[in-house]
């Protein structure tokens, strides 16, 4: 599971095996979050407010850092790169 970043207690990455669309796991001894791209939770539980609120803030702005991370880690793996079309 590469890791991105921890903040107050959550373990912020993505799983090794996982799929588009690009997302993180936020995962702390008092819950978890999804978050896909571009700024949607998919699924949260067990979260306190306040912490999923600074973990949804810090996720959203970093997108950038987890794009690069996610397409270091998959570039041998094609149909799990993210492209952004302009």
């Amino acid at each position: 599971m590469p890791k991105i970043f921890v903040l107050r207690g959550y373990t912020i990455s993505f799983y090794s095996d996982d799929h588009l669309p690009v997302h993180v796991h936020a995962i702390g001894n008092d819950g978890y979050l999804i978050r896909d791209y571009p700024g949607v939770t998919r699924e949260c539980e067990g979260m306190k407010q306040g912490d999923r609120r600074a973990v949804e803030e810090w996720i959203d702005a970093h997108w950038d850092i987890i794009i690069f991370q996610w397409n270091e880690f998959f570039k041998s793996n094609p149909e799990n790169l993210f492209v952004v079309e302009v």
